[in-house]
């Protein structure tokens, strides 16, 4: 295998606004090296040999080029030579196996970018793409700033440290009348500009060399003697040693609106977000160091407020990224209706926003106006016809009590937003000291986290479950650890909860789906024993648009029938977006994998969208199961349980079954397969393998 991809999610979108055609021969390579690099280009295409490459390049005339040497029919060479011919501009990068010093010279006499060996690092695969898009993209703004330079209305002219001409623009010669070969070389003092208004009447050529900077109105002179007023702007450019380099004029015609309304625009670029139009990074930085100035002058507080959407990554994959944006315009302006006009409401980006509240006296008003906030987030929204509400986790920090500058309030703001998501969302708090901790302790669960990927200190455990009447076995669920070095064996619900909080879940629900199909695959081959293995997904993974194709890979890799896998997914997961987990439900239906949902009677699934889940198992929760001898509610909500799956035709489990006086009622309800302690613990691998597969 050439290419080693890491996880889409630590690669850069370096390359996203432009498009990429791959040359290879190799379909296996070609495949690969497509699935690494497609979600971070904006268009991908693939050729085979060199001729189909230079067909596609003339066709759609792509950004950047990656291409073989030796292919059938046309190699990358010549193609490479063709295409230069086309677009000599265009980057290159060679990926060969060959290291012939004739190929090498050769790419260098075309003109080709990067030049890699294979089998190819990702290291230096990234590098040369993300050296690219640096390219590209330092190519784009300066063919904008050149296309700005020859279309400006304004009249623009630079010189070098010798005040002699070395650039000017089309509308600087229709100002003057002198044409680009009259201007371009000669010195500054040759075209006449007085400075209107100074009392000695010094050339602005003059003044620009005692001062290195001037603005104001010119008297200049045409080629025909003619005299005309324009408002200048000349400076020196110096470069990192302050040395000059550089003057540059710019002379404007009498009207300077559009020239104002431009700078004003591009101010706003630069200090407003795009999306939201509110205050961005920076400005809010800028406002938050004004604002302390203020209260400290004049004896009052600042509040920080820092209010993050709860769950909003799950808008963006379940629904679309246009839709995210949406929301995030919406919210920005529900949050501008709750703020004064002295107020500042900003984006630092993502989902997250900042309110800046000054001249205030007590946490009361702070906390009033947050709790406004929450009122105001959680009326439903209404997209496409389609309704949902959101909530939010808001933080808040208040000068001088939690912090003196700016970084420290926005940190410690962000502490107690954190501390408000742990604390179950929707929710306000004030920072106190100990957050800090906490959030120190959280990024270390992160990293911990990421290393128990990395290092393999994850494990599965399985638990039988067992026909209710014959008490054998006929299937296991696949139950996550953790052997952490230091804690010892950790339980999924001290850290599953975390994971998903910060995006590591669907990394460690794919090995566990990989572990458990590759573990019960083994046991096949050891043994004459057929059951299924049962997986549970959580809500980010089923979100996953990849799921499909992640769970048809890992059955090939494994070598497991697709029967013998059944994924479990809760009532609220398929609830939240019922529609696409139908057709999510059908895709994998129609693979052969069975459907449980996880934990039945605790969520809100609709009986109607029920009936049309393609699903074959509902799981009776171990809450309705602990009381069945003793609370006749729970004994109902089974019996109903159990009734609702045979009119459905399907099968049931019980969970969290301890007792034979829970089972016998359980057999009497009908249900058909028993889990829990009362049969037996999750067991290791080794021990599983003992008691059931080897039938000791």
């Amino acid at each position: 295998m050439y290419i080693t991809a890491p996880p889409i999610e630590q690669c850069g979108q370096y390359l996203k606004n432009f498009s990429l055609l791959y040359v290879e021969d190799e379909e296996e390579v070609r495949t690969l090296f497509s699935k690494l690099i497609e979600r971070r280009v904006g268009k991908l295409l693939t050729a085979s040999n060199g001729q189909e490459g230079l067909e596609m390049f003339r066709e759609h005339r792509p950004d950047l080029v990656i291409t073989d040497i030796l292919m059938p029919e046309m190699d990358g060479l010549t193609m490479i030579e063709a295409i230069c011919q086309i677009d000599p501009h265009v980057p290159i990068l060679i990926t060969t196996a060959f290291n012939e010093t004739g190929y090498l010279l050769k790419a260098i006499e075309l003109g080709v970018t990067k030049y890699l060996m294979k089998p190819i690092r990702i290291a230096k695969l990234e590098q040369a793409l993300m050296e690219i898009g640096y390219w590209l993209q330092a190519d784009t703004e300066l063919q904008i700033s050149q296309a700005v330079f020859d279309t400006s209305q304004n009249g623009i002219l630079v010189a070098d440290s010798q005040m002699k001409v070395v650039a000017v623009n089309p509308a600087f010669c229709e100002m003057s009348g002198f044409s680009r070969t009259e201007i371009v070389g000669q010195p500054l003092e040759q075209f006449k500009c007085k400075a209107f208004g100074e009392p000695k009447g010094d050339s602005v050529w003059e003044l620009l060399r005692q001062r290195q900077i001037w603005s104001g109105i010119g008297e200049c002179t045409r080629k025909t003697g003619e005299s005309y007023f324009t408002s200048i702007k000349a400076k020196a450019i110096r470069n990192r040693k302050q040395e000059v380099v550089r003057f540059l004029y710019i002379g404007m015609f009498n009207d300077i609106t559009e020239q104002k309304l431009a700078n004003e625009r591009i101010q706003h670029l630069v200090n407003y977000d795009v999306l939201t139009q509110l205050p961005n990074r920076g400005l809010l930085r800028d406002r938050i160091d004004q604002d302390i100035a203020s209260a400290r002058r004049d004896g009052t507080k600042v509040a920080v407020l820092l209010v993050d959407i709860d769950h909003f990554k799950y808008i963006n994959d379940s629904l679309s990224h246009a839709t995210g944006d949406r929301v995030l315009q919406e919210v920005a302006q529900r949050l501008k209706t709750c703020a004064k006009d002295v107020d500042t409401i900003g984006r630092l980006g993502g989902d997250e926003f900042v309110v800046i509240l000054d001249g205030i006296s007590t946490p009361a008003e702070i906390g009033r106006f947050a709790a406004t906030l929450l009122r105001t987030l959680s009326v439903p929204f209404v997209l496409d016809k389609q309704s949902f509400a959101i909530t939010l986790s808001i933080g808040i920090s208040v000068f001088p009590e939690d912090g003196p500058d700016t970084d420290t309030l926005l940190r410690n703001a962000e502490s107690a937003m954190y501390f408000t998501k742990e604390s179950g969302r929707n929710n306000i708090h004030f920072f106190a000291p100990d957050m800090n901790r906490k959030m120190q302790d959280s990024l270390m669960l992160i990293q911990e986290l990421r290393k128990a990927l990395d290092q393999g200190e994850f494990v599965l455990h399985y638990q039988p479950q067992m026909d209710g009447k014959t008490g054998t076995l006929v299937g296991i669920e696949a139950l996550i650890r953790w052997v952490h070095p230091v804690r010892g064996l950790v339980y999924p619900v001290d850290f599953i909860g975390f994971a998903e909080q910060v995006g590591l879940i669907e990394l460690i629900g794919q090995w566990v789906l990989r572990e458990a199909c590759r573990q019960l695959r083994e046991w096949q081959l050891a043994s004459s024993l057929r059951f299924p293995v049962a997986v549970n997904l959580s809500a980010g993974q089923f979100n996953d648009k990849n799921l499909v194709s992640i769970v048809r890979n890992t059955l090939i890799e494994s070598s497991l029938e697709s029967h013998y896998l059944e994924l479990e997914v809760t009532e609220n997961t398929i609830m939240k977006d019922a529609e696409n987990v139908i057709a999510t439900l059908h895709e994998l239906n129609k693979m052969g994998v069975c459907i449980a949902i996880d934990d039945f009677g605790t969520g809100y699934s609709s009986l109607n969208y029920l009936k049309r889940f393609p699903i074959d198992r509902l799981k009776i929760d171990q809450s309705f199961v602990r009381d069945i001898c003793h609370s006749a509610q729970d004994k109902a909500i089974c019996g109903a349980i159990i009734g609702i799956a045979k009119n459905l035709q399907l099968s049931t489990v019980a969970e969290g079954v301890e007792t034979s006086e829970q089972l016998e009622v359980l057999k009497s309800l009908g249900c058909e397969t028993i889990q829990g302690y009362l049969y037996s613990r999750p067991l290791s691998p080794e021990d599983f393998f003992q008691c059931h597969v080897l039938g000791h």
